[in-house]
């Protein structure tokens, strides 16, 4: 297929696909950006750089650089 075949990307979105996801499963989903990491430390992760949350049911939630969370990705203080 020649490059300039392809312009067009009608596909899902990351949104899209977790929501599918969410359809069978309800664990939460922390989608980062490139470089991006978490710190884990057995009980909180704290974020460096930036993510987005996926949970079941709800609308995405932005996390920024650190953005500290537990592991049902809820914001901890």
């Amino acid at each position: 297929m020649d490059g300039d075949e392809v312009t067009n990307h009608y596909g899902e979105s990351r949104a899209q696909r977790i929501a599918e996801f969410h359809r069978h499963q309800d664990t939460p989903v922390l989608g980062m950006w490139e470089g991006s990491f978490v710190q884990w430390d057995g009980s909180r992760g704290r974020l460096t750089g930036k993510a987005t949350a996926f949970l079941p049911g709800a609308d995405p939630c932005d996390f920024h650089d650190g953005s500290e969370f537990d592991s049902e990705l809820r914001f901890r203080d």
